[in-house]
């Protein structure tokens, strides 16, 4: 699906091999080491960061307790429907939506730091402003504010920020 924006199609597609790699190979060392793991070394601060910054699958927000594959896969599901021409029903889908919207600020509060966030506001944003409906059209322009104010230095945030721009100076005469 095209949204405009340069996200990667699945939340995989941001993982960074290379401190997962790290990771494997610090475990391995720890492990494989008994005077090591005897010792209780704790693992340097950078491994530590690294692994808490990004959202575990397995972890759920929101009063409906979306894990970050179930938020992905709602906006996704409305994307593809929209694609195809699939009727949608716009009430369930704005209040699908509203859930989606309610489990991401749970997870941005957790997770501020998580590199999946940008994109999955960019595409709730895309999603909402294919909806053409009023309601959908305020929810958009509140998801792009987001986007902008809380993820400014990510490539989406700024193309989000280019297209508002060149939206607002086409819209005044």
């Amino acid at each position: 699906m095209d949204t405009g924006l340069q996200c990667p199609s699945t939340p995989d597609d941001t993982l960074n091999m290379k401190p997962a790699a790290a990771l494997a190979a610090l475990v391995l060392v720890f492990c494989a080491t008994p005077a090591l793991a005897a010792s209780r070394v704790a693992p340097p601060a950078t491994v530590v960061a690294v692994l808490g910054t990004k959202a575990p699958a397995d972890e759920y927000f929101g009063p409906l307790k979306m894990s970050v594959l179930g938020v992905r896969n709602i906006i996704d599901v409305a994307n593809i429907r929209l694609d195809h021409g699939i009727p949608l029903d716009t009430q369930a889908t704005l209040g699908q939506l509203a859930q989606v919207e309610v489990a991401l600020l749970a997870w941005r509060a957790k997770y501020p730091k998580d590199d999946w966030l940008p994109c999955m506001y960019a595409n709730l944003q895309h999603v909402y402003a294919r909806l053409l409906d009023p309601d959908a059209k305020v929810h958009g322009d509140e998801i792009a504010w987001q986007l902008i104010a809380g993820f400014p230095d990510s490539l989406v945030a700024q193309q989000m920020r280019a297209q508002v721009v060149a939206a607002t100076d086409a819209s005044t005469p």
